[in-house]
């Protein structure tokens, strides 16, 4: 006959707690291959959570803010310098080489870009380094993005006419 084991909620936690402190950098390990391997669940699970506790969440962004900015601004960082790996550290029409001239430049606007897809700001760095479409996106300066907004040709492709170039 066997016997079910009666487990002391209190004592489990204890035992629980004194494990992970022993095997702290094994449990980190471990924690971490699970977030690898179940992305879409632990996605879906935070969403679920965020609904049913919407005060909680709003409590939250409010007492971590200058945290959560500063981890969103990191992020878009992020983004952009792999975005320039991938794409070119030059701007594709005059040359320019300086990091904070430089900006993404959506060949046609948007327009070869699903509605669903469209993004603005850091989503676009996003976008393009997930996919990786020349065909899409290149690097340009911001002189350059902007004089070719609309479908204008850029001042530097007028002034390479004009000398013979």
């Amino acid at each position: 006959m066997t016997t079910k084991r009666v487990r002391d909620p209190e004592k489990m936690r204890e035992y629980q707690k004194t494990y992970r402190e022993k095997n702290n950098e094994k449990e980190k390990e471990r924690w971490r291959k699970y977030a690898r391997e179940n992305k879409e669940k632990r996605r879906e699970s935070w969403k679920k959570w965020q609904r049913k506790n919407p005060e909680k969440v709003k409590q939250y962004y409010q007492d971590n803010q200058e945290h959560i900015r500063a981890r969103v601004s990191e992020n878009g960082k992020q983004w952009r310098l792999k975005f320039f790996e991938l794409y070119g550290n030059v701007c594709e029409c005059c040359g320019e080489t300086e990091p904070e001239f430089l900006t993404i430049d959506h060949i046609n606007g948007q327009k070869g870009i699903p509605t669903t897809k469209k993004e603005r700001g850091i989503g676009s760095y996003r976008a393009a380094c997930k996919e990786y479409r020349p065909d899409l996106y290149r690097p340009f300066c911001m002189n350059c993005n902007f004089a070719t907004r609309h479908g204008q040709i850029c001042p530097h492709k007028n002034i390479g006419d004009n000398n013979g170039t």
